[in-house]
């Protein structure tokens, strides 16, 4: 399984030392001391360049070694989905993700395209079943059967246009809802 990270965050450096615990995880980034250009097969797609096209093909690269890939958000919240859940979704690796608690029902084109951390009650547990999908290439397999079923590629097109497409019209919705909650904005001096 991989990990690509480039900032530490105290909870999630604990989550992968836990789950290490059971399964092996290659660290990838500038704080673990593992390039993803250090890959001979992905240096074509430097990470030196500071476009984000670019990285991303890279990540996706990189993502491709390996059977799993962690997507730990940077914060638990509902709605908080970014390219950690999207890049690794479009691997060729199988998401193993811990984020936001809606993302199965509200963003995920399928619930079986990913694997949900929060349905776990430990790391071994975690560890147990990664290893069972690992020796079951079926299995395996099966959490990519959405890129093939119109219904899922119709709902990630969906959530992936209103996602992004209309970004700034959602965050000023999502501000004028939140002004229009509160009685009163004013302060006295």
């Amino acid at each position: 399984m991989s990990w690509i990270n480039s900032r530490d965050e105290p909870w999630r450096t604990a989550l992968v030392g836990e789950l290490e615990k059971y399964m092996n995880i290659t660290r990838i980034g500038k704080i673990w001391g593992t390039q993803m250009n250090e890959f001979e097969e992905c240096k074509r797609h430097s990470v030196t360049t500071e476009e984000a096209k670019e990285r991303r093909i890279t990540k996706q690269c990189v993502s491709r070694k390996f059977k799993f890939n962690l997507a730990l958000e940077n914060s638990i919240r509902v709605h908080y989905v970014t390219e950690k859940f999207w890049d690794s979704l479009f691997s060729n690796a199988v998401t193993v993700y811990f984020g936001a608690p809606n993302v199965a029902r509200d963003y995920a084109p399928a619930p079986d395209s990913f694997i949900n951390i929060a349905a776990f009650p430990s790391c071994a547990e975690l560890a147990t079943y990664l290893q069972s999908v690992a020796n079951d290439e079926k299995k395996w397999l099966s959490f990519f059967k959405w890129r093939s079923d119109p219904a899922s590629i119709e709902k990630l097109s969906r959530v992936w246009n209103n996602s992004y497409r209309d970004l700034g019209c959602n965050v000023a919705q999502y501000i004028l809802q939140l002004m229009t909650q509160k009685e009163d904005f004013s302060y006295n001096n």
